[in-house]
């Protein structure tokens, strides 16, 4: 089944960045994509149980996107560890310090969000998943370069203590 687009997901009180519950109270809302009240897009995911627990503005990949489970454990994620293919599958950004195993509503789409980034990006260059030895950050792709992996967004600002401000689009599943 395709998902499709939804605008009324029960978040049971919470807003969309601050969902982390261990049971949907509507289970058809796994998968779903929504816009927020502040303009950014979400997905509803469930954080499997084997991911270390994600801190916010850690990228997150799909392991599973039939099932709509999402990993920071590069080894459990779709395509694996072994041929970077990973970089591809990222599924959108975590926006709280989340824990595994939850239903979190994942960032595929906003401005000026704050994702993890080690590098030093100069501003307008290409955010990409970072490498295995920091799988949760985002790299920069310079300005007028091809990227190797699908786009994250782009960059707003250069990082600082570890962050990054990126105008994230992530590709969606609807």
């Amino acid at each position: 089944m395709i998902p499709v687009r939804q605008q009324q997901v029960n978040l049971q009180g919470y807003k969309a960045a601050t969902f982390n519950v261990a049971t949907l109270y509507q289970p058809g809302d796994l998968g779903q994509t929504f816009d927020s009240s502040d303009g950014s897009t979400y997905t509803v995911v469930q954080i499997e149980s084997g991911a270390t627990a994600p801190a916010a503005g850690q990228l997150m990949y799909w392991k599973d996107k039939v099932a709509k489970t999402v990993t920071n454990v590069v080894a459990n994620a779709r395509l694996g560890a072994t041929t970077n293919a990973w970089r591809n599958e990222v599924a959108g950004v975590c926006m709280l310090a989340a824990t595994a195993g939850n239903y979190i509503c994942l960032l595929v789409k906003g401005t000026g969000i704050s994702v993890a980034c080690v590098a030093t990006p100069g501003v307008g260059d290409i955010a990409i998943a970072d490498s295995v030895t920091n799988p949760g950050n985002v790299a920069p792709i310079t300005v007028g370069t091809a990227p190797t992996y699908i786009p994250v967004g782009v960059f707003t600002t250069v990082s600082s203590s570890n962050k990054a401000s990126v105008d994230v689009n992530v590709p969606t599943l609807s």
